[in-house]
């Protein structure tokens, strides 16, 4: 049988897009995998390390305020941030290694794409050149009726493989898309995890700053420790009252159809772990506590959480103010607090933080990192105060002339303020 050398030729090029797979370089990508499972497994190993240290936490917190109690405190909230840190940094280094394995993948698919075109390309080439010649002309090259049958049919199978072939490159085309994605993440990741070092590496040194005053002012003597502590409960009943005397001339219509319905889940929590220590209202402490709240209740609710416990927002938003009382007054009010103003009516209030990495006038989106639990401002232990407030019923005092202290002299403090009606049950929208 005489042969077409055109139609030999376009077998040989279509074999060869059906054979163009070129193997991927994966060594390193598995000696990568490799390196991210063991820092995983050492990533467990340091959670639960930090898991110790937030259960003898707990322990201290349950024992009477006393000096010895308060350095012990101090003691292992810093080891435990120093646990917290070597986290991070670990988190930061799997991530690196996710990058660099993602980087490795997609040039592996870029190329194996790159290859499939060219050969796929040539031989749509030489599809195109035979589709030019005349049908009868390759029919009278072979010498029966069967033997061209047989070819035409063996073309066909091979195109039907070439079409498979196209899929299969589009899937590829769809695999490095994903994981494109997910390099874009991984950087998102990233970029909070090295910022969370910083801001950890802050915390530990005001933790640091702050035992060694501890020392310096007690000269490690119980009686000056207690004396410290009816001072600071003095102060704060103090500078509540004063509070209180403004928010009650706050006159806010409230028109209720400006706010979402209540009901769980129009606001996120601040906390991944949740456990509420003190609700909204008249509860029994601060019923019990009356020197402290003036009978007007506590006005958000209290989260359990141990010194540099990551906070997040709980809408999008904008900060509309942030500031440390522990500046003017240390100990006798919300210590660092950042203000939050989202889109549907709503503010919140988040207190006695140890760090925030945000500024005034930034936007944040839901579930963002925004600050750090702490201990600042006036507190029986380490927590998060958070309230829900109503945008149009509150304002910041402006720090210069609004708010002057009497409990410290020469203070001016710098504050949400918001009349009672403007004050919300966080759990009406949590």
């Amino acid at each position: 049988m005489k042969k077409n050398p055109q139609i030999i030729v376009l077998l040989f090029c279509l074999f060869l897009a059906l054979a163009g797979k070129p193997v991927p370089v994966v060594g390193n990508v598995e000696n990568l995998k490799k390196e991210i499972q063991s820092h995983s497994s050492e990533i467990q190993q340091i959670e639960k390390e930090i898991a110790e240290y937030s259960q003898r936490l707990s322990q201290v917190k349950s024992k009477a305020n006393t000096l010895q109690t308060e350095i012990e405190r101090i003691d292992l909230t810093r080891q435990k941030l120093s646990a917290d840190i070597n986290l991070t940094t670990k988190e930061i280094q799997t991530t690196e290694l996710t990058l660099e394995k993602l980087n490795l993948e997609i040039a592996d698919t870029e190329k194996e794409i790159t290859n499939r075109r060219m050969v796929m390309a040539e031989a749509i080439k030489k599809i195109n050149l035979i589709n030019t010649d005349n049908i009868v002309e390759i029919f009278l090259t072979h010498n029966s009726l069967s033997d061209f049958l047989q070819e035409t049919n063996a073309l066909e199978r091979l195109q039907e493989e070439m079409k498979s072939n196209l899929l299969a490159l589009q899937d590829h085309q769809v695999a490095m898309a994903i994981r494109m994605t997910e390099e874009e993440r991984e950087r998102q990741e990233l970029s909070t995890l090295q910022n969370r070092l910083a801001s950890q590496k802050s915390i530990v040194d005001r933790e640091r700053t702050q035992q060694n005053a501890l020392l310096t002012s007690t000269r490690n003597e119980e009686s000056t420790y207690q004396q410290q502590l009816a001072k600071r409960l003095e102060q704060k009943k103090q500078i509540e009252a004063e509070i209180r005397r403004i928010e009650e001339q706050i006159r806010v219509v409230i028109d209720p159809s400006s706010l979402p319905s209540p009901g769980s889940g129009v606001l996120r929590w601040p906390l991944k772990e949740v456990r509420i220590t003190q609700y909204f209202g008249n509860t029994p402490f601060a019923t019990q506590n009356p020197q402290v709240y003036s009978g007007k209740g506590h006005s958000g609710i209290d989260l359990a959480a141990s010194v540099g416990t990551p906070t997040y927002a709980v809408a999008d938003g904008r900060v509309t103010g942030i500031d440390d009382t522990d500046r003017v007054c240390p100990g006798a009010s919300y210590g660092k607090w950042l203000l939050l103003e989202h889109a549907n009516g709503l503010s919140t209030l988040y207190a006695h933080l140890s760090h925030t990495p945000l500024k005034e006038g930034d936007a944040v989106k839901a579930g963002q990192e925004i600050a750090y639990t702490g201990n600042s401002g006036y507190t029986t232990g380490p927590h998060l105060h958070f309230e829900v407030l109503v945008t149009s019923a509150v304002r910041v005092t402006d720090g210069i002339t609004e708010l002057k202290s009497k409990s410290c002299a020469g203070a001016v403090y710098r504050l949400p303020l918001s009349g009672f009606n403007g004050k919300l049950n966080p759990l009406s929208y949590l």
